[in-house]
C-alpha cells in the first residue's frame, strides 16, 4: 500500500539473474523460468500497473547485471508503472512451481 494524496507515477522494479528467462503468458500473468532446469515461478501482476520486460537497455539504463566491477550481463527486469490517485494497493504474487 502506498500512501499519500493526489496523483502520482509509481515504479516498480523486479530483478532477475542472467539465468532466468521471463515469458509474459497473457493478461497480467508471466513466468519465470531458470535455464537447464525446470524450476520455474509464476508472477501475478497488478492489473492497476502497465507492465513490460526490459533487458540490456542503455535508455534508460535497465536490465544489466554485474557480478563484478566492470563485466555486465544483460538480464530481466520486469518494470510496472501505475499513474493514478493515492493512496492504492498494488499486489504481486510469486507462486513457485515445484
Amino acid at each position: 500500500r502506498v500512501e499519500g494524496r493526489g496523483n502520482h507515477l509509481l515504479a516498480l522494479h523486479f530483478h532477475f539473474h542472467p539465468d532466468v528467462r521471463l515469458e509474459k503468458l497473457g493478461g497480467s500473468n508471466w513466468q519465470a523460468k531458470r535455464t537447464n532446469t525446470d524450476s520455474t515461478m509464476n508472477i501475478e501482476t497488478d492489473r492497476a500497473c502497465e507492465w513490460q520486460a526490459i533487458s540490456g537497455n542503455t535508455q534508460p539504463i535497465l536490465g544489466w547485471y554485474s557480478e563484478m566491477l566492470g563485466k555486465k550481463a544483460a538480464t530481466f527486469t520486469l518494470c510496472g508503472q501505475y499513474e493514478g490517485s493515492l493512496p492504492v494497493r498494488l499486489t504481486t504474487r510469486f507462486i513457485i512451481q515445484d
